[in-house]
């Protein structure tokens, strides 16, 4: 029997399949277990765990299932594991920051050049969603280190692996450890399949798998719409690009493909200007590291607001970063006592209460012009339901504040 824990989108995705193809399965979540069977809290008749991503490795029952030497497995690796006889096509993408990004512009370079192609995964759509329909030409999967941990079969025709920076040090308790979940996609490409790495990433050795660095030469014309660029747009084409053409896209198409392209909502996205400042929205930026690349790419001063949950990094990096740029910082949220902590001594801080209060704090903070850039460098559970919920309520306070 099969246990599900967590009643996420994946986790409700698995029981679906479960109740449509006969197999036996129990629930338990947190919060919400109506309509599907409960566990019960014993484990003799438990033969795998499918674990939603997130759930922390410490969780009692996660804990229990290690005792109890029940196989833990993600969601991913469960629909792998019903895709192995003929399984379709598949580009596995992580990375600490871009994953996103990556994912939905290799989808659509694979559309504009006429093939059948679907982004799943931790984009939102769960993988076993795909398992009993008919194969797209190709799927490019976006995983997360929570996803990597816990799957081990290897059906990825191609991997690609963008970058590393501090996060999730929370669930992973270390760089080594989240390093090492990040690294585990290598192993889910088939023999033969090809693995694209960042050139800034330790070297790899692998005797199956043809490896090749992110970096160098771009493999076709840098859009025009990217000459002045920040440097991780151009490092996000640069990574679908060569992964496109490895595909079989002729570059000239590729390279044609961006002038259509509309990046993902709550990425560095202008909201509007009023009487010179301007507000940008980057809900998205849930490490230290996204925070960083969205503060480099404004062109004005920063006041920026930041904080939520913190996921086990220090925001001591940001004081280089931000020198000269960022003027002040309205911090919001769990994290907002660490983040004076770590940097109130060289970037004033100070605290708000609610969003609405910090978009109200920042645009009064100086005199125009400058910008105020919602780049929170954590999670968003504590205040909102997820990154997108903070981003959509950004832009309303911003039209709401005076």
């Amino acid at each position: 029997m099969l246990l599900l824990l967590g009643l996420g989108k994946s986790g409700k995705a698995v029981a679906e399949w479960c109740l449509n193809h006969n197999v036996a399965f129990v629930v338990h979540d947190d919060t919400l277990t109506e309509g599907y069977p409960r566990h019960t809290g014993q484990f003799h008749d438990i033969s795998t765990c499918i674990v939603s991503p997130g759930i922390m490795p410490d969780h009692r029952i996660y804990t229990a299932c290690r005792e109890h030497a029940v196989e833990v497995i993600s969601e991913v690796e469960f629909a792998l594991r019903q895709m192995k006889e003929k399984p379709p096509r598949m580009i596995g993408v992580t990375g600490t920051n871009g994953k996103t990004t990556v994912v939905e512009l290799l989808t659509h370079m694979f559309r504009y050049a006429s093939l059948s192609c679907e982004a799943i995964g931790n984009i939102g759509k769960p993988v076993i969603e795909i398992v009993d329909k008919p194969h797209a030409d190709w799927y490019v999967v976006e995983l997360s280190s929570f996803q990597l941990s816990a799957t081990s079969t290897p059906l990825f025709s191609m991997g690609c692996w963008l970058n590393l920076s501090p996060n999730h040090l929370d669930w992973h308790k270390s760089m080594e450890a989240y390093a090492a979940a990040k690294e585990r996609l290598l192993d889910l490409v088939v023999p033969g399949g090809l693995f694209l790495y960042h050139e800034q990433l330790p070297e790899l050795v692998s005797s199956r798998v043809r490896l090749l660095r992110l970096g160098g030469q771009l493999m076709t014309e840098l859009p025009q719409a990217l000459k002045e660029a920040p440097p991780h747009d151009v490092e996000n084409y640069r990574a679908a690009s060569m992964l496109a053409v490895a595909a079989g896209v002729d570059p000239h198409l590729v390279q044609m493909s961006y002038a259509g392209f509309v990046k993902p909502e709550h990425r560095i996205t202008f909201v509007t200007e009023k009487e010179g400042i301007s507000f940008w929205n980057d809900s998205k930026a849930t490490n230290i590291a996204a925070t960083r690349a969205a503060v480099a790419s404004m062109k004005q001063p920063v006041v920026l607001i930041a904080g939520g949950v913190h996921k086990g990094a220090s925001y001591a990096p940001w004081k280089e970063a931000f020198q000269g740029k960022v003027m002040k910082i309205i911090a919001i949220g769990q994290a907002r006592e660490l983040i004076a902590a770590d940097i109130g001594d060289q970037i004033p801080v100070s605290f708000a209460e609610t969003l609405e209060e910090a978009v109200q704090k920042a645009q009064e903070a100086f005199d125009p012009p400058f910008a105020v850039l919602l780049s929170p460098g954590c999670s968003s559970y504590d205040m909102f339901s997820d990154y997108k919920d903070r981003g959509r309520k950004f832009t309303e306070c911003v039209f709401k504040c005076r």
